[in-house]
């Protein structure tokens, strides 16, 4: 994802918005990894401004069997 965002940021006119549907993941040992937060760092790395973290809908993991968040995560070039 950073190559990916990184490739698209020359190309956008400042101020372009993004947004990406991703989901949390929890892992076999219950870890969870809050995948929504972690793009919007990757992406304030590079340069991004991050508009909003929305919970899009929460989704059953198949390994535990417990609810987990899709988030749309809106950022903004610069």
């Amino acid at each position: 994802m950073y190559r990916h965002l990184a490739s698209l940021k020359p190309l956008l006119k400042p101020d372009a918005r993004l947004a990406y549907v991703v989901g949390d993941q929890m892992s076999f040992f219950r870890t969870h990894i809050p995948t929504a937060k972690l793009l919007a760092e990757i992406a304030e790395q590079i340069g991004y401004g991050i508009e909003e973290i929305e919970l899009w809908r929460t989704r059953m993991a198949t390994a535990t069997k417990t609810q987990i968040d899709e988030n749309v995560l809106i950022i903004k070039s610069r």
